[in-house]
């Protein structure tokens, strides 16, 4: 829905700047990069929505290496039944119980 919000902005900064552009020609180019900075407010909201998401997911990594760099230092016993995908949970309460 937002492309097509941002396309009827475009036609309609094109709309006005041609009948501007008779006028005086500096209008016609002052509508277009009016135009211009609508659409790049647009572009950079969903680069903000990106590089939260993207943020969040190396949150994620972070943590995840930090586990399995903890079970590294586990005993041997406990790495063989140690499946971070299955069992995260469980290997947190062990290495909190240990340190």
């Amino acid at each position: 829905m937002e492309i097509v919000k941002l396309g009827f902005i475009c036609i309609v900064g094109i709309l006005l700047a041609v009948p501007l552009k008779s006028y005086k020609a500096e209008y016609g180019v002052y509508m277009g990069i009016a135009v211009c900075i609508v659409v790049f407010g647009y572009a950079a909201q969903y680069f903000a929505g990106i590089l939260s998401a993207m943020e969040q997911l190396r949150g994620y990594v972070e943590e995840y290496g930090l586990v399995l760099a903890r079970a590294a230092n586990l005993p041997e016993e406990e790495k063989a039944r140690f499946v971070p995908e299955e069992d995260l949970h469980r290997y947190k309460m062990l290495v909190s119980a240990q340190v």
